[in-house]
């Protein structure tokens, strides 16, 4: 499931995190997504915003000076998890690339999933640029169109539920990564014992018939 992200939107996924600890946050939030999405300003995600005429610049200042520092410090390491808004961001990624018909999830269908969530501060900053939301679906749709040429085959809507663990996972892996480089062997080898659980979970998951979803299944 993860392989159909391309490169940058695994990048701002791993990014958002970055963010959150840079911010000193407890949890990856819609905006923290945002602001990993505007870090690269050759994503379609930026480039669509561009295109619509939005300063990229001022809306991450805006979105940094909303949701502020927090407290956790940065050295803590660990593990940051998604908020459950920024799990819903990612699962309607999903459903905008399979309403595209695209075998790829990019960073304009993140961008997109972060409008969905219409009570976030992510999707508050957005609306207030004054955007206009189908200009910018189409400009979005337009350049993810060209990026589909990279990628074969319309995808299957099996394991739209997932993403949330998917992100969880990758998160897991980052701050491992993290602890490793810093030498924090201990952190590690936790985050480690953290991956290989998840992995499991998705390993069972996997194994399910297809229709079978529930805790019943089987």
């Amino acid at each position: 499931m993860f392989e159909r992200f391309t490169g940058e939107a695994r990048r701002a996924v791993v990014d958002a995190q970055q963010e959150c600890t840079r911010l000193g946050h407890e949890h990856i939030d819609p905006e923290h997504v945002l602001l990993a999405l505007l870090a690269q300003p050759d994503s379609v995600a930026s480039r669509a915003l561009v295109e619509c005429v939005v300063d990229t610049a001022a809306l991450r200042r805006d979105i940094e000076g909303a949701i502020g520092r927090g407290t956790r410090e940065a050295a803590g390491g660990g593990h940051i998890p998604f908020h459950p808004d920024s799990k819903r961001v990612l699962e309607a990624s999903l459903r905008e690339a399979l309403r595209a018909g695209h075998h790829h999830i990019g960073t304009g269908h993140m961008l997109l999933g972060l409008l969905t969530v219409e009570d976030s501060g992510a999707a508050n900053a957005l609306r207030a640029t004054g955007v206009d939301p189908g200009v910018l679906r189409e400009r979005v749709e337009a350049l993810e169109a060209a990026e589909a040429a990279k990628y074969g085959g319309r995808p299957s809507d099996r394991g739209a539920g997932t993403v949330g663990a998917l992100m969880e996972l990758t998160a897991v892996r980052a701050a491992k990564d993290a602890a490793l480089d810093r030498g924090d062997f201990e952190a590690a080898a936790s985050l480690r014992a953290q991956e290989r659980e998840l992995l499991r979970r998705q390993a069972k998951g996997a194994a399910r018939p297809e229709g079978e979803t529930g805790p019943e299944a089987g």
